[in-house]
């Protein structure tokens, strides 16, 4: 071999061990399937667009499908699809079941995990824990955290937070984050995770690359930097919770009404919202997302606006840096 051939050969390699790397996901939460007539449709309209677009893999971030006969199909759509879901649990997820029934029926390696594609590591987290009323942190089980308000719910636990720092200091990767609860939320009462911020912010600054933290929970579309992380909120793939003010019976036929009771207090999308994200090497996230419509009657637009956080049937377009 000459010297010539030799050199372009070594050239070609570093070119290619250095190259620019791509990763495409789609990216859904709070479907919500049994409490919503139609969660069969919007999953099967998410795993259509999941194809069609050609994304990697899927994650979804919790309030999923619970552990039950009626979720059958539901497993059964996910199996069918050449795409690998990777999912997150919510605290509904844990409504009727402890955590690790449902993670095993749902094939989670563990409540909080991580995997690697290429140059980037998806580090999953577990935000289903909560301040009893003795003061002591405890996983949700069986709707246990039912028995205290807001501001004591969606923790992260001490072993995971310590996971999550010793997972961090690998700087060889780029690292996305994904929670039920967000991690940070400018507009709720459960930003208890000043400890969680920090162990990202320090990370970054010991040169761990860390491109965006994806949270559901709140059923919004909603964005924030803080402290050059970015924070993205995810919105419902299925509806705003309204609650007793937005009670409606007119929107479905009452056998419907029957048969999910909790379908009048919410505010329903038509389709269903969902994210295709894309993220290479270089430093650029994009976020495609879709628009959708109320189902009709509308809710009272000056009523949304009480809700201490945005409402819409959207999740926006964006495109970030990182």
């Amino acid at each position: 071999m000459s010297k010539y051939v030799f050199c372009f050969l070594i050239f070609v390699s570093s070119f290619y061990l250095n190259a620019q790397e791509k990763v495409k996901f789609m990216l859904f939460t709070d479907l919500h399937v049994d409490l919503i007539n139609d969660g069969a449709d919007r999953l099967h309209a998410i795993i259509n667009q999941a194809e069609s677009n050609h994304v990697d893999f899927i994650i979804e971030l919790g309030d999923f499908a619970p552990v039950s006969d009626k979720s059958a199909t539901i497993k059964q759509m996910l199996e069918k699809t050449r795409l690998k879901t990777w999912h997150v649990i919510g605290n509904h997820d844990a409504d009727r079941v402890d955590k690790q029934i449902y993670t095993s029926y749902w094939g989670m390696p563990a409540s909080f995990y991580y995997f690697d594609w290429g140059k980037f590591r998806f580090i999953v987290l577990d935000s289903n824990f909560f301040k009893d009323t003795d003061g002591v942190v405890k996983p949700y089980d069986k709707g246990n955290y039912g028995r205290v308000s807001e501001p004591d719910r969606n923790f992260f636990s001490r072993e995971e937070l310590l996971w999550l720092e010793d997972i961090l200091q690998d700087t060889s990767h780029i690292c996305i984050l994904f929670s039920h609860a967000p991690i940070n939320d400018q507009y709720s009462v459960i930003s208890q995770n000043k400890d969680l911020h920090g162990i990202i912010t320090k990370a970054r600054d010991k040169g761990t690359r860390v491109a965006a933290a994806f949270g559901g929970h709140i059923h919004s579309d909603n964005y924030h930097c803080i402290d050059g992380i970015n924070y993205v909120q995810v919105n419902s793939a299925s509806y705003i919770w309204g609650g007793q003010k937005f009670v409606n019976t007119q929107r479905y036929s009452d056998s419907i009404n029957q048969k999910y009771p909790s379908l009048k207090y919410t505010i329903p999308y038509e389709t269903a919202l969902y994210a295709i994200v894309e993220i290479d090497s270089s430093g650029k996230l994009t976020i495609h997302g879709v628009q959708s419509n109320y189902v009709k009657p509308e809710p009272d637009e000056n009523l949304l606006k009480e809700k201490p956080y945005p409402c819409s049937p959207v999740i926006l377009d964006r495109k970030l840096t990182f």
